[in-house]
């Protein structure tokens, strides 16, 4: 498993799972969560910031379609075998590169794949 927690996920017993992990990335960017706390998840492997880990899923498995394909001319609808819809990420990319919404390290990553 892992701790990308859905917000409106609640477990079994009722306790609101999804609520709590979005108030402790809060507290955390707000610099309100102790050094032992924020230790603690780590050593758990807590995502603080699960935007930023899915654009690096993408980014990843974009490298691993072109060391086995040879290039990153992805299809729109291409969707790889574990169900990660790898061709709608990459025409994100490219879309948020045309309109400059990409920091330049993101554009300089994209850059060295092709």
């Amino acid at each position: 498993g892992d701790v990308l927690v859905p917000q409106r996920f609640a477990t079994a017993d009722g306790f609101k799972l999804g609520s709590w992990v979005h108030n402790v990335r809060q507290a955390h960017r707000k610099q309100q969560l102790s050094d032992e706390r924020t230790s603690l998840l780590d050593q758990l492997g807590f995502v603080w910031d699960p935007l930023h880990m899915k654009w690096l899923k993408g980014l990843q498995t974009l490298e691993k379609c072109k060391d086995e394909y040879g290039d990153v001319l992805v299809p729109q609808r291409f969707a790889t075998a574990d169900g990660f819809k790898l061709g709608s990420r990459v025409t994100n990319f490219r879309q948020a590169r045309r309109k400059h919404q990409l920091s330049d390290e993101r554009t300089s990553l994209l850059d060295q794949l092709g």
